[in-house]
């Protein structure tokens, strides 16, 4: 009888991570069931990332908390160790559940943790019960733990998030901080290389800058900022950003959302004072105006101010064209096309432009059509470039 040679667990060690990086779950589940040299190797990809609770489920999931406390109760101690992304929804049944906080609390390796309301309501962070806040604390709180999200909180004291001294990404959305706060008792700050704000988001900003440790010195270190991700929905949240950026000269990634309400500014300053580094603008329009407005809410003005000291390589944008609102298809994308032709672009090599029309009463067939001939009518330019690869695309939404 023909046995087949063992397989060297190095080589078994390549092919479950190959799977692994390719985060294909069926292959890994199936590799775990064909072998036991094969079990280990595959559960450090299968549980690394755990997710509790549907986002858009209407009702709680109980068995979905349930699972998550047979995972944590396994025999085998490494078991809990897998897990490097947590993504928990929490409902009223995990807030008041007994058994599950004492059971978080053998998760000690995560590197990303995103916590948010399941309901419709925010959660006040201060009335979670002891318990189980002291388990999300101790999560927030590992020496390992790079990336935060919070969404859908309020009450929530910025104290709680500046002892995550090794934090490098932080997500706010939705979160109201405590106005009654005590400075950290840390003496260092959480270096941030990325931070990501939501709508409605201005005065957490300007709270988290305001934020002091015991020591008196900024609870959190912005100036190394490497990644933005901003909304401009009104005034307040321009000024926010540009109060954020002000001592920083670092940023690799900008990608800024804006509306109608409050139109770009301040864009070309934060090019300037990032000239050395900026290499990747990412910006995404929402109209919701007829097609006299500015369709790119005066970004052309912008760039025109922009020196030839920059290494932007990579401009990607996208205008979202709101229920029935006509977009303009006249002279405004012309100087878009002069604009990014001129030679104060040396490194750029990639323009993206796509155009989403959102429906529900009005088809968009005639607008998409007339938005087609852009590159032929008004980005000539752009199309037929030699040095700049240039994608354009329009699409329908139904809404």
């Amino acid at each position: 009888m023909y046995t087949a040679p063992a397989l060297p667990l190095d080589v078994a060690g390549i092919i479950v991570d190959a799977l692994g990086d390719e985060q294909d779950m069926n292959a890994l589940k199936a590799c775990s069931l064909a072998s036991r040299i094969f079990v280990p190797l595959s559960r450090k990809h299968i549980l690394s990332t755990v997710q509790i609770n549907d986002a858009f489920s209407e009702l709680p999931s109980p068995p979905e908390t349930s699972n998550l406390v047979a995972l944590l109760s396994s025999p085998n101690p490494d078991v809990p160790n897998y897990i490097r992304k947590f993504e928990f929804r929490l409902t009223e049944y995990d807030l008041e559940h007994r058994s599950l906080p004492s059971l978080l609390q053998k998760i000690t390796k995560l590197d990303s943790l995103y916590l948010w309301s399941h309901g419709t309501e925010k959660i006040d962070w201060l009335q979670i019960p002891k318990p189980m806040r002291n388990a999300l604390l101790h999560l927030m709180r590992l020496p390992t733990l790079t990336h935060l999200r919070l969404r859908w909180f309020q009450n929530f004291p910025v104290s709680d998030i500046a002892p995550c001294t090794n934090l490098i990404s932080l997500n706010v959305e939705h979160v109201e901080f405590a106005e009654i706060d005590t400075p950290a008792a840390v003496s260092t700050p959480p270096k941030l290389q990325e931070y990501i704000v939501g709508d409605k988001s201005a005065l957490s900003t300007h709270m988290l800058l305001d934020a002091v440790l015991e020591n008196g010195n900024s609870a959190f270190d912005f100036t190394g900022l490497k990644k933005l991700n901003a909304i401009y929905e009104e005034d307040e949240d321009v000024s926010a950003t540009e109060r954020l950026l002000k001592d920083v000269k670092t940023l690799e990634t900008l990608e800024l959302f804006v509306c109608t309400a409050a139109p770009f500014q301040n864009l070309a300053k934060f090019m300037a004072q990032n000239a050395r580094t900026l290499k990747t603008l990412n910006l995404r329009i929402h109209l919701d105006e007829g097609e006299e407005s500015d369709p790119l809410l005066g970004l052309c003005e912008e760039l025109e101010a922009v020196s030839d000291n920059n290494v932007v390589e990579t401009i990607e944008m996208t205008v979202e064209v709101s229920t029935d609102t006509d977009c303009s298809t006249g002279d405004d994308w012309g100087r878009l096309d002069k604009v990014l032709n001129k030679p104060v672009w040396p490194k750029l090599k990639h323009v993206t432009l796509d155009i989403g029309i959102y429906v529900y009463s009005n088809d968009g067939e005639a607008l998409k059509e007339a938005l087609d001939l852009l590159p032929q009518i008004q980005l000539g330019r752009l199309a037929d470039s030699k040095t700049v690869d240039f994608k354009f695309t329009t699409h329908i939404e139904l809404v």
